[in-house]
């Protein structure tokens, strides 16, 4: 990932991107074998951040105090905080030259935007059946799929009732939507899905 980094930085690098500054603090490993959100895990090696406002996939160049742009890659999520809305990882904070101090003010650009409404594949899957006028057609179409092996939510709306397949593996998906399609639900909707287990 940094080698791929540092290459889109270097070909992007004579591109002006407006830049802005920004309060950027550091955050360490909250535990041994932390996934950060995008299933990567935390890295002591390679420049990474985690945001409250820039969406995971985003790619930014941050000013370092020494006056160095470094390309860093949005993977995790933060809490928002009144004076920083960016934490980078250990290794960027000792490049950006704010592993001592804990944050500081300084220039970062958006070099390669991420959409905040496409979630990053995870390998999981949500299944979005079939919408249902009434209760008891959903009723009837939810214990079909439990009879048959798939456990679903419920979620009702203006439209109707709509069953949904939650936290389906990829090594699942297929067989899944084999069994939808048997079942009589060939039009489902397949959505990512977070990892349950971040």
């Amino acid at each position: 990932m940094k080698t791929n980094l540092t290459t889109l930085f270097l070909i992007l690098a004579l591109v002006q991107f407006p830049s802005f500054s920004e309060g950027v603090g550091f955050y360490v490993e909250p535990y041994p074998g932390y996934r950060t959100a995008d299933g990567s895990l935390y890295s002591y090696s390679e420049c990474q951040a985690s945001s409250s406002e820039y969406p995971v996939g985003t790619i930014l160049s941050i000013g370092s105090d020494a006056g160095e742009n470094i390309p860093v890659y949005v993977n995790d999520n933060s809490d928002p905080m009144p004076d920083r809305k960016l934490e980078v990882n250990t290794y960027t904070a000792s490049l950006l030259g704010i592993d001592k101090t804990g944050w500081d003010d300084l220039e970062v650009s958006v070099v390669l935007g991420s959409s905040p409404n496409k979630p990053i594949a995870t390998g999981w899957y949500s299944y979005e059946v079939a919408t249902f006028q009434s209760i008891a057609e959903a009723y009837d179409a939810a214990v079909l799929l439990r009879n048959n092996g798939l456990k679903t939510s419920a979620a009702m709306s203006d439209s109707g009732t709509t069953l949904f397949l939650r936290y389906i593996t990829a090594y699942q998906a297929k067989a899944t939507e084999a069994k939808l399609s048997e079942l009589g639900f060939p039009s489902f909707l397949k959505h990512d899905e977070n990892n349950p287990y971040l």
